[in-house]
């Protein structure tokens, strides 16, 4: 495959992160809800503007660069409006199965007590990180699958541990003194216990060696934290897809404005008490695609109408569930600690 497109949105990504990093990040502030809400609103524009993109490209060929930079893996091409359905449904996909994790890593940085100004500076390199490993992930699931087809079933079979590990263990969120992804950072990494502003390394007082501050640890733990839940969603993208710039392309915008939705919601995404639920039924009815009906049967129109739909009900049920037992929905700051 010409790399040039995947280039091209790497480059325009890493562009945005350095934007994000120089003059967004840069100086400890706190990021209010609003503001979230805002960039928000902001990214998902930006996603639906990178869609229409890509419908014209695909539709019409734009500069050949389908033809150069493209390559689903059963190597049929796409029209502008499939590629449209298939990105839009990765997106929505990958925005359900990650929003659980708002409510982890609100936790993890609260365990850490990684203080609110330095906060975006967490999530940026969290971002970073977990950029990196979803592009790897991808490029080699799309490997697989194009080498060995009968991996999806290894897929199906993925999704569904995903799916009972939800239902059956407890979350992960209570107990990070007992995590495994804890206890092996603290155990491979030498660590001081104050936070020097954004910096991730400090000299170790008693040692004088160079250490990982509290804001290092919550980073690599929040980067484990997502390679365990691309597991879940990486399949499921290729559930939807064969073209793994869509699947990455996707995945990537959704994390972007993931990050801008944690600042909105991750005060009040714990309330959402069907919210896992709804999760087990989107994982169930993906490893029923994969195992039981060829993905090319499977309209993505479709696949976004479930998925949409069992979010909608999910949170909607939450919300009314929320009133009727007179909890509010939202809450002002805890501590100068997220």
């Amino acid at each position: 495959m010409t790399p040039w497109l995947w280039i091209l949105f790497s480059g325009l990504v890493l562009a945005v992160v350095a934007i994000d990093l120089l003059m967004v990040t840069r100086r400890p502030r706190a990021v209010s809800p609003a503001e979230g809400r805002a960039a928000l609103a902001l990214w998902i524009l930006a996603a639906a503007g990178f869609s229409f993109a890509l419908f014209h490209t695909y539709q019409s060929n734009f500069l050949r660069l389908e033809d150069l930079l493209s390559a689903p893996l059963d190597k049929m091409p796409l029209d502008g409006h499939a590629a449209w359905t298939q990105f839009i449904t990765c997106y929505v996909l990958e925005l359900a199965l990650s929003l659980d994790n708002i409510a982890i890593l609100a936790l993890l940085f609260r365990y850490f007590r990684v203080p609110a100004a330095v906060l975006p500076r967490a999530l940026f390199w969290s971002l970073l990180i977990a950029l990196s490993t979803r592009w790897l992930m991808i490029q080699g699931t799309a490997a697989l699958l194009f080498h060995h087809p009968a991996f999806k079933w290894t897929l199906g079979a993925i999704l569904v541990l995903a799916m009972i590990r939800v239902l059956v263990l407890p979350d992960a969120s209570k107990s990070f003194d007992r995590s495994w992804y804890v206890r092996l950072v603290r155990r491979v990494f030498p660590f001081t216990t104050a936070h020097v502003g954004h910096r991730l390394f400090d000299r170790d007082p008693a040692s004088g060696r160079l250490a990982l501050t509290p804001l290092a640890l919550a980073v690599l733990v929040a980067s484990l934290l997502d390679v365990t839940s691309a597991l879940e969603t990486v399949p499921a993208l290729f559930s939807v897809t064969k073209d793994p710039l869509l699947a990455f392309s996707a995945s990537a915008l959704a994390m972007l404005a993931l990050r801008s939705a944690y600042f909105a919601v991750s005060g009040i995404i714990g309330r959402f008490r069907y919210l896992k639920p709804a999760l087990v039924l989107i994982l169930a009815y993906i490893a029923a695609t994969l195992f039981l009906l060829d993905v090319k049967a499977i309209s993505p129109l479709l696949s976004l109408a479930v998925v949409g739909g069992i979010m909608t009900v999910g949170v909607g049920l939450s919300v009314l569930a929320a009133r009727r037992s007179s909890v509010p929905i939202a809450r002002g700051p805890l501590s100068e600690f997220v």
